[in-house]
């Protein structure tokens, strides 16, 4: 892996129940002709269920899909 995906994947932990196991969803909502995949992706926690913010984008792959819920859930998760 790549380190700047290393530091991408960063997990903070729950802030509902303190958990650090947090967990990545990815599903498939259209192929497109380009190659790439439109994707709904988000981040929950293992523990208490509670889910993270949901992305829907345009991405290469799943590691692209996880990088963008990771930082997503950080964000959300500092405030």
């Amino acid at each position: 892996m790549v380190e700047g995906t290393d530091k991408l994947r960063k997990k903070n932990p729950c802030a509902k129940c303190g958990c650090k196991l947090i967990e990545f969803k990815c599903k498939t909502v259209q192929m497109y002709d380009s190659g790439r995949f439109k994707m709904e992706a988000y981040c929950y926690c293992h523990n208490c269920g509670f889910k993270g913010p949901v992305v829907t984008e345009r991405f290469k792959n799943k590691e692209e899909a996880a990088d963008k819920a990771f930082l997503l859930w950080n964000q959300y998760m500092q405030k």
